[in-house]
Order: C-alpha cells, then structure tokens, then sequence
C-alpha cells in the first residue's frame, strides 16, 4: 500500500458513513489493502479522523468473524482470505445503554447481531506469554447483554478476494452498539452455557450458546488482547469488548423493534424508524 493512501481511503470511508452512502473504488483501486497489517493501518486512521470530525472516544473493540458461521456468511475462508477472528473500534457516541431509536437513513445497508458483551476493569498488561480466558478473566468487571449495529460502506461480495483487508479498514462493518445494563457478579455464571436469542418485533429469529465463541466467549478476549499486543496495543480499563455473535447476521429493510435477551445476563434492544 503506498504512503499517504491510508488517509485518502480513511477519509473517503468516514464521508461515505457521514452520508450513509456506499463508498464506491475499483476492484483494484490505489492503496487497496492486501493484509490485515495494511487494513489495520487504515482503521487506525478512521478511528482518529473519525473523532476529530464526530467527537467523542473509542470505548472499545468489537470482534468479528468469530464463528465459521459468521465466516461462511461473509464469503468463506477462500473469499476472505482468513480463517480467524479480526477486530473493529467502537466510539462513545454510538455506544448505547440498554436502548436506541435510530432512523435507517442513518445506515446504508444496516444488520444486526447477538453478542455478549464485556467491561475491561483495569489495564492489561503486555506480556510474553499468551493470555488464555483464565488469565484474562482477572480483568474483566462486568459482562451484558449486546447487540452490534452493522453497517457496510464497501460492496464487499462484488470485490475479488481478498475480502477480509476490506472488511478490517471498512472497521469490521461496525456502526454501533447497544449494551445491556452491566451484570457485575458474574463470575459465578457459566459464560459458555448462556444462551443469547434475537428477536424481531417479538418474534425469535435464533439463538446460540456462548461456548459457539471460540469455545468460550473469554476465549476471543485473550485472542483480541494477545493480537493488540502482538501490534503493540492493549486492553485498557472502561473499555467495552464485544465478544462476537451466537446467531447469523440479520439484514434490516424496514421498520422494526430488535431486542436480544441472554436471561440472566439480561436485554438490549433497537427500535429502527
């Protein structure tokens, strides 16, 4: 990728998410990323232009591609060119807690998704060896119901691959998010076994355990912390972690109310006009 073109295409992507247009290169256009080092790079600079126009703060990451499923959904290992999660910021203003109204003509081709979401307590602290979700679980205050607003400013199926670079600079499709009300005690609870279901205007669309999470859902955490680290980064305390979706990838086309309930961990809901 050349020198400077990060920029171009950052600022073309927050223009096109501004505008709620699609942001329309060539297949083969100038700078285009070929790997997740080049795509990251042009996230970075989304995520401080995006700032400097919106305002506000990242108050954390969210992890997509988590399950085969999700992968499957997005054009499979061979269209991607991963097999393996990658990772998106979320900004403050566009964190909400336990409800959003939202007008469509805010997105341009807006989706949904069932997450389980954390809180980050304290700093993680970059070391040699991996984190593991027992390792990690230390750091970790509070866990909530989540549902990721996404949204696509690429026509990522009419590219060739590799799409996943795409998919990274284009901030993991992440529009938004709304959190559940924090659950502090959780440590008691069996993350794995949870259940999240996503309903639409009442009606349950799926559902999935947390342990289609990489297993566990703290199992993605210690893959987000141990690749940051590997880029020099880490978790930091506040920041909010959505952890991947138990369920596919809902498309919205018109008027609706999304709500996702993970019992004990409690609800979130969107009310799209």
């Amino acid at each position: 990728m050349l020198e400077g073109n990060a920029t171009l295409i950052a600022a073309r992507l927050i223009e096109a998410r501004l505008r709620a247009q699609m942001c329309t290169f060539a297949d083969q256009f100038e700078g285009r990323p070929r790997t997740e080092e080049e795509a990251y790079a042009i996230q970075d600079e989304l995520q401080a232009m995006f700032r400097a126009r919106v305002g506000g703060e990242v108050s954390g990451y969210k992890v997509g591609l988590v399950t085969s499923a999700i992968r499957d959904q997005c054009g499979g290992r061979d269209r991607l060119g991963i097999d393996w999660p990658v990772y998106g910021r979320l900004f403050s203003n566009y964190t909400f807690l336990n409800t959003a109204a939202l007008s469509l003509s805010q997105f341009v081709r807006p989706s949904v998704e069932c997450e389980l979401a954390i809180r980050i307590g304290s700093d993680v602290p970059r070391r040699d060896r991996e984190y593991d979700e027992k390792s990690i679980a230390s750091h970790v205050s509070a866990c909530m119901a989540g549902i990721e607003l996404v949204d696509f400013h690429i026509p990522f199926f009419e590219y060739s691959s590799p799409l996943a670079p795409l998919f990274i600079a284009d901030n993991g499709s992440n529009w938004g998010c709304v959190l559940g009300s924090p659950i502090e005690n959780w440590q008691s609870l069996n993350l794995a076994e949870l259940q999240g279901s996503l309903f639409k205007n009442g009606n349950l669309l799926d559902s999935g355990k947390g342990e289609v999470l990489n297993g566990h859902p703290l199992k993605v955490l210690a893959w987000l912390q141990n690749h940051l680290s590997k880029m020099g980064k880490t978790l930091r305390a506040e920041e909010i972690i959505m952890l991947g979706s138990v369920t596919p990838n809902f498309p919205i086309s018109s008027s609706c109310t999304i709500e996702v309930d993970w019992g004990v961990l409690g609800k979130a809901s969107v009310q799209f006009d």
